[in-house]
């Protein structure tokens, strides 16, 4: 979908049904969910280096997935691994951080509730309610079977992070 950050104006869509009425996971979407929930953490320093090794990184006592690079990105900080898209960075933090810090930056951000969008049909999408802590490598990577968002939900996010942190509806 194409639409204005501001007013919420939908300028062109693929398929109007799937808009606001399916949820899907969000994968790597997510991680934008994750480094602002980092960054809002006043412990977080976004300098923090991470060195992701692909395949074989393994934290003792996480259950951290595999990194989508075979070798890994080797050192990254929050900026890098955003650009790269690093699953093992947001998954060793987002541990860290733990699921209730990025629960509540994510209902925030309007996920896991209507966004009141006049499209029709819309549903709520889901978010997890209570996470192990061998569940929080996929959460923090947009993986978790229990994480669904709609298309609206991402666009109104997106928008929020285009215009200023205010949250619209896709109209």
């Amino acid at each position: 979908m194409l639409g204005d950050v501001r007013s919420g104006r939908l300028l062109w869509w693929y398929n109007r049904k799937q808009l606001a009425g399916r949820a899907w996971q969000p994968g790597s979407v997510f991680k934008l969910v994750v480094a602002y929930s980092l960054l809002v953490d006043r412990h977080f320093d976004p300098a923090s280096v991470y060195d992701c090794r692909g395949n074989g990184n393994r934290d003792p006592g996480t259950n951290l997935p595999r990194c989508w690079l075979r070798y890994g990105h080797g050192a990254v900080n929050l900026a890098r691994a955003l650009a790269v898209s690093c699953n093992l960075y947001f998954a060793h933090y987002g541990s860290l951080l733990g699921a209730e810090a990025i629960l509540r930056q994510a209902r925030n951000l309007g996920l896991g509730r209507n966004t009141g969008t006049d499209l029709g049909g819309e549903v709520a999408g889901s978010l997890p309610r209570a996470l192990g802590d061998d569940e929080m490598g996929r959460f923090a990577t947009g993986q978790h079977p229990r994480l669904l968002v709609t298309a609206a939900q991402l666009f109104s996010l997106m928008a929020a992070i285009a215009n200023g942190g205010e949250l619209v509806a896709p109209m």
